[in-house]
């Protein structure tokens, strides 16, 4: 029979769980035992709820102590489950390795090119250009030369004879 179409008597539906945790007097407990015998519906519903009991008062009973060796066994267990997937992977060591290899090399060439760069002697400031003496220079004057620090900088701007 499908469970979900089965209901219990309206009139018996409030008395059968006490029934079934046995809290009924005996005048009650007699006629929800014959009720029982001619009602499939309500008979079903204790049949379950009891095995239900009996399920959930076996869950809450300790377990027995699993013994020395359980923490052993269980790592075992586990070191030889990651242990496959490192078998199953062995496709992507060789392309690991390629990447490795070929951030080193970068790496590499790239301390090569600055090293090359601050041995070569090359000035890594830029370079000025001179100001030739017969051009007309507008209504400042450029510097000849590149002042070496900001108070010469500040001086070259704030200068009121404007080079003369």
């Amino acid at each position: 029979m499908d469970e979900r179409k089965l209901q219990a008597c309206p009139e018996f539906e409030a008395v059968l769980e006490d029934y079934v945790t046995d809290e009924l007097s005996g005048a009650e407990r007699e006629s929800v035992a014959a009720h029982l015998q001619t009602c499939s519906a309500c008979a079903v519903m204790v049949e379950s709820a009891l095995s239900g009991r009996s399920i959930l008062r076996f869950a809450g009973e300790a377990a027995a102590d699993p013994g020395p060796f359980f923490t052993r066994r269980v790592m075992a267990r586990i070191s030889a489950l990651n242990e496959r997937p490192a078998a199953e992977s062995s496709f992507w060591k060789p392309l690991e390795i390629f990447a490795r290899r070929a951030v080193w090399a970068s790496a590499g060439a790239v301390a090569l090119l600055v090293m090359y760069v601050n041995l070569s002697g090359t000035s890594s400031q830029p370079q000025v250009a001179q100001v030739r003496q017969n051009e007309p220079t507008g209504l400042f004057s450029d510097p000849t030369t590149v002042p070496a620090n900001r108070d010469e900088t500040f001086l070259t701007i704030t200068d009121v004879r404007h080079g003369e």
